[in-house]
């Protein structure tokens, strides 16, 4: 015991430290029918939105889209507030999935060209709830319509449910 407490204060100390070094800037709401998020898809995607509790769940009834692509079915939150150059930021929001899935994470323009300032795949494995977590800085202020993050989930199979929640970003200093 002598020696787990001392060990328990400092990760209680680093912590803390890490924790005022970062602001809240966003925290998404989901409401019904679809406040605080926008969702879309080709045609050739059969997908129900619903929020249930503030979480999104997205159900995949078919997937017929002849060239399987993650872009093919996009879950975004609006973000207008923009971002400073050479701040470093942290979106992070839990997703889970009935089925294992390869999901795209990005920090996306809302409007063509829909530029991207980062983005990584994540694989979700199946019934697991997963916190995914982009980190960026951008080397000019970006101003504009972005989506926070923007997950493409257009490789999930008929019969598949997504569920998203906790969708934050964080400045850091």
């Amino acid at each position: 015991m002598k020696r787990i407490l001392p060990l328990l204060l400092l990760c209680a100390f680093s912590t803390l430290v890490a924790g005022a070094a970062e602001t809240l800037i966003h925290q998404s709401a989901f409401q019904a029918p679809r406040k605080g998020f926008g969702f879309w898809n080709t045609p050739d995607l059969q997908t129900a939105a619903s929020v249930v509790d503030g979480t999104v769940k997205i159900m995949f009834k078919a997937n017929n889209a002849a060239k399987q692509n993650p872009y093919n079915a996009q879950f975004m939150v609006p973000y207008s507030k923009g971002f400073k150059a050479g701040v470093k930021y942290r979106v992070e929001a839990t997703v889970k999935s009935s089925a294992d899935l390869k999901v795209k994470m990005a920090i996306t323009l809302n409007q063509k060209p829909w530029t991207q300032l980062t983005g990584k795949d994540f694989d979700l494995k199946a019934g697991e709830a997963k916190a995914l977590v982009l980190t960026f800085s951008p080397a000019a202020d970006v101003t504009g319509n972005y989506r926070l993050p923007m997950f493409g989930l257009g490789l999930a199979k008929a019969d598949t449910t997504v569920e998203i929640s906790n969708v934050k970003c964080f400045e850091i200093k």
